[in-house]
């Protein structure tokens, strides 16, 4: 009775064990065999060693440092031409404006008539052997009448105003041909194009200080500046940069970046920003250990835009799991 039993055990363990490792039917239904799960696989970061450097930077635009103000000198009177416009780039002497000067141009023509009588009447006096005192008298008379012409032709000079020097019209007056113009009107702004400096209006200038050697980007290329006044402008935080030397091909309106590296860093831990997690108070990365994904507590140290010291919890040669 009890082989018999003991028969009936065995057949039942390689039933079972037959379904379990090869399937089995039973029946119409198929029992599946049982597999061993797949390994996850994790994408990984190896942990290495660097340098940073944490920078403050903001965003300005080239201006200029020095502007003239152009008006005419102790004359007004209407306008005759203009020879340009607001956004021109002007070369020092080029002309700007003129006014009408018809009136000027008539005794001009009508001085220089009285010039050639004073001339002729001197050289007549010489030849008729005249009194000394008739001889001065038409020498004096010839050159009042020179002294005259001279001061008209100034005149006439001033009606036509040049540029002081070369630059960048940044402003013209609102005024058009006919009209008058006073002489204490602006009639034109000129930035020299020569003599620039950043200005920066972003709340991140209030970060700067006076006097801290930054460095400039300019369409790639790098130079450096100083800082020289930390101020406000229109409600907002601005600073303005001195520059000694700019990149050829710089010009008025340009965007500058600027920057000043207020801390470094050698031969660090250094992870990408995206790794770090922050959990509360704490900073937590994934690590793979033993081909199992673990979180791990880690103390930060510095940062940029884009890597963070790690100062404990890592080592080199970690790998991290995004």
């Amino acid at each position: 009775m009890k082989v018999k039993k003991l028969s009936v055990v065995c057949i039942l363990v390689c039933i079972a064990t037959g379904a379990m490792g090869c399937g089995l039917s039973i029946g119409k239904t198929k029992v599946p065999a049982l597999m061993e799960p797949a390994a996850i696989k994790y994408n990984t970061y190896e942990v290495k060693s660097g340098n940073i450097c944490k920078y403050i930077f903001c965003e300005g635009v080239l201006v200029p440092s020095k502007v003239e103000k152009v008006k005419f000198n102790k004359i007004s009177g209407g306008i005759k031409s203009f020879s340009a416009k607001a956004g021109d780039m002007v070369k020092k002497d080029q002309l700007l404006v003129e006014l009408v000067s018809d009136d000027i141009s008539n005794e001009i023509t009508l001085q220089d008539f009285n010039i050639k009588k004073a001339e002729i009447r001197y050289e007549r006096m010489k030849k008729m052997n005249a009194t000394v005192e008739d001889l001065k008298e038409s020498e004096i008379e010839l050159s009042n009448a020179n002294f005259e012409m001279k001061s008209l032709r100034e005149q006439l000079a001033s009606t036509k105003l040049t540029a002081p020097i070369s630059g960048k019209i940044i402003n013209k007056i609102d005024k058009n041909v006919g009209e008058e113009i006073g002489e204490n009107d602006v009639v034109f702004v000129i930035a020299d194009s020569n003599s620039m400096e950043i200005e920066c209006i972003d709340k991140k200038a209030s970060d700067f200080k006076a006097g801290n050697i930054v460095s400039c980007i300019h369409n790639g290329r790098r130079f450096e500046g100083k800082v020289e006044k930390i101020d406000v402008k229109d409600g907002s935080p601005s600073m303005i940069v001195k520059i000694d030397n700019f990149p050829s091909g710089a010009q008025l309106g340009d965007s500058v970046k600027v920057t000043f590296e207020i801390s470094r860093k050698d031969n660090v831990i250094l992870v990408p920003k995206r790794f770090v997690k922050s959990s509360g108070k704490y900073s937590v990365v994934h690590v793979l250990e033993n081909n199992k994904k673990v979180d791990r507590f880690v103390e930060v140290g510095i940062e940029n835009e884009m890597d963070i010291e790690i100062v404990s919890g890592l080592k080199v040669g970690d790998k991290l799991i995004d």
